[in-house]
């Protein structure tokens, strides 16, 4: 009986896993950076029109929104140790830039999971849209493209 030869190596098979986290986690990111606002919207609709099914949408998507976070926070810890470890000489670098603007979104996205009200939904979105510009403009800066 023979060994079964290995048609990619090892580094090759982790880094496909790694691609296939980051598009499970991008994911729940592209939710978790847009819910906030659809909130606002239909707490301003309830605001304007005083129709308590407005109230009762951004409630709910308040629950959907806690849950996205979670499942966010969870998926982007293990992209964290995958950085680390797949690619530890660009985290030597830019793990202190990207650890930087990690804790405001988290308290902002908390913030919002807890209160339902415009001013602190507006403060929500510009922290959850400044820090996903933050990751985007250190992406593109430091790429070689």
């Amino acid at each position: 009986m023979t060994t079964p030869v290995a048609f990619i190596g090892h580094l090759t098979a982790g880094r496909a896993q790694m691609g296939t986290s980051l598009a499970f986690h991008l994911t729940f990111a592209v939710l978790g950076v847009g819910l906030p606002f659809m909130m606002l919207m239909a707490e301003g609709m309830h605001l304007r029109t005083g129709d308590p099914v407005w109230r009762a949408l951004a409630r709910r998507w308040a629950k959907a929104f806690a849950i996205l976070f979670a499942v966010g926070a969870v998926s982007g810890t293990i992209i964290s140790f995958e950085l680390g470890l797949l690619w530890p000489g660009f985290m030597r670098y830019a793990g202190p830039l990207i650890g930087m603007p990690f804790p405001r979104l988290v308290h902002a996205k908390l913030k919002a999971a807890k209160a339902l009200k415009v001013k602190e939904s507006l403060i929500t979105i510009l922290a959850t849209w400044a820090g996903g510009m933050m990751y985007m403009k250190l992406h593109v800066k430091r790429s070689k493209f």
